[in-house]
């Protein structure tokens, strides 16, 4: 499917739907099987579901979700993996002022390119793990919490970074990471430290982290406005 005529299929199923002014993302795309927890509701992902601050993101394995932001930002999310909205603030239209992000992830792994937010010395963003937090500025990363399943490497919270300046830390101390470079915590007393042996090194594990060529290498993709999804029967 062609990226135009991709964004057009996402188009004209958000028209299907009513508006939902709070909705800060949405799903570009998703390939397998997925839910989002929100509130007492348990709602299946479908490309155009809108995603909102309290969301919990589950992609079940051999899966992948595909998520856009209001500042620009795309996440990829391959299965298994639970992914947590915390907080996303974006000042009003036409003000100025600081904005932020806050993630959880909570398991398994996900790839991003940041948006808007990260790019102000006074925007807070976030992605918060059981071992360590990332905090980035204009940047682009790849992040897994691998518990027993990490393609030959030790369980641990592993965070590659693509772009930018990648910063790990913990109560045990920092790490800056600068592109092509990976950090590893093992536990939260240990401090976040460089290694060279990855599941980032498998290449069937980092093909789950690519992004659909519809959205990398193309610019900033086009704007899909969310709306309030429907609750699966």
């Amino acid at each position: 499917m062609s990226r135009s005529s991709a964004f057009a299929h996402a188009a004209a199923a958000l028209a299907l739907l009513p508006l939902a002014a709070w909705a800060n993302g949405v799903v570009v795309s998703v390939e397998g099987k997925a839910a989002v927890e929100r509130g007492q509701q348990t709602l299946n992902v479908v490309e155009a579901l809108p995603v909102q601050p309290g969301d919990t993101l589950s992609v079940r394995e051999q899966s992948k979700v595909q998520l856009q932001f209001d500042d620009d930002s795309l996440f990829t999310v391959p299965g298994a993996a639970v992914l947590r909205v915390d907080a996303f603030e974006l000042p009003p239209e036409g003000a100025t002022g600081p904005a932020r992000a806050v993630y959880t992830l909570v398991d398994g792994g996900l790839r991003t390119i940041t948006g808007r937010i990260s790019k102000d010395a006074q925007d807070v963003y976030e992605l918060h793990t059981d071992l360590a937090t990332v905090t980035v500025k204009g940047s682009a990363y790849a992040a897994v919490r691998c518990r027993t399943q990490c393609a030959g490497a030790k369980p641990g919270l592993y965070v590659r970074a693509d772009q930018g300046l990648i910063t790990v830390g913990n109560g045990a101390g920092k790490l800056q990471l600068r592109p092509g470079e990976v950090g590893f915590v093992a536990t939260p007393e240990s401090a976040p430290g460089r290694v060279q042996t990855s599941p980032f090194l498998d290449p069937v594990f980092a093909s789950g982290f690519a992004f659909d060529e519809r959205l990398e290498g193309a610019g900033e993709p086009p704007r899909i406005e969310p709306e309030t999804p429907v609750s699966p029967s």
